[in-house]
Order: C-alpha cells, then structure tokens, then sequence
C-alpha cells in the first residue's frame, strides 16, 4: 500500500452546469489502484471549490473507488465520497456499469450509468438518483490524460439544471 500512496495521479477537474447552478473545481490526489480479491481500489483527497458562490460552500472532498473489470470493455465502478463544508456535509455512495474502449492508442471513450445514494449529516435527508455520463479522453503522454464529459445527473428529472459539461486534467507520477 505504501508504493500505491508514493506514486499516485494529481487530479485537476472541472464542472460546469447548463442550468448555472454548479460551476466547481476539483483539486485533488488519487493513489495508484491497489489490486484486491474484489477489484481494483484507490483513495483520493482533495478540495471542492464553488466557483460562483465566493467559496461559501468550498467542500473538502474524500473518496474510495472501485473498479471491478467484467469483460475488457466492461466493468463495475463504485465510489463512496465523503464531503465536509461549513454548510453542509454528506456520504455518497455511487455505483453503475461502465462500457469503454480504446478508439485508438491515445483515445478512448466511455459511457456510465450510475445509482447514487446520498445522505446529508446536517439534516438527516438522503437523496437517490439516476444518473449517466459519457466521455472521451486523450493521453498526451504516458504521464497526461485530459477528458471531456457530458453527464446528465438525474434522469428523472432531464431538465437543463441537470445536464452539466466536465473537463479535466489528469497528471500520473
């Protein structure tokens, strides 16, 4: 576990809402995966910051995933995220089938529907959603990957404050 938490992914994401009402970026570290009997883990840390609210609502964000490969272009991913603010502060727990491959050697694309299940500590509240995104990414290099997704947040509700646009950066050491 020790040379998964040397050698790791700095994370650089960005998040924008049609609606307006979800502009953030995510600054974050992600170990490398570790294998076990139940899949492939990784842990990340980092800070959520609102970027159209003043930071009134900037999160620390921790996160547990899981990937469990079913066929090369087929496999479960979950993820627990754990957020604290000093407005609010939650659990969720995300998890749905991913189908990817490579269109070539640096470019891949993916789609992934996902049930997420969250509960809010402040209130006691939990809220269940449906949700599916899909992406393109580009490795520059062995060490850059940058990504481009379109991620519809909750299906039951297929509005325009539900449809968001994300973009990142991701740089391996």
């Amino acid at each position: 576990m020790v040379n998964a938490i040397e050698r790791g992914t700095v994370k650089q994401d960005f998040y924008y809402t049609r609606g307006g009402n979800n502009h953030q970026a995510i600054y974050s570290y992600e170990t490398k995966p570790v294998m076990t009997p139940v899949g492939n883990i990784s842990f990340a840390a980092g800070t959520d910051y609102r970027l159209d609210d003043g930071g009134k609502n900037d999160r620390n964000v921790f996160d547990a995933f899981l990937s469990l490969p079913v066929f090369s272009w087929l496999s479960f991913k979950g993820r627990a995220r754990t957020s604290y603010s000093d407005s609010s502060s939650s659990t969720q727990f995300r998890g749905g089938l991913q189908v990817g491959t490579q269109l070539t050697h640096d470019v891949g694309v993916y789609v992934q529907t996902y049930v997420a299940d969250k509960a809010y500590y402040d209130n006691g509240q939990t809220d269940v959603k449906t949700g599916a995104f899909a992406g393109i990414d580009y490795k520059i290099n062995d060490k850059i990957k940058i990504f481009v997704e379109t991620q519809a947040y909750d299906l039951h509700h297929p509005d325009r404050d539900n449809v968001g646009v994300n973009f990142g950066l991701r740089v391996s050491f």
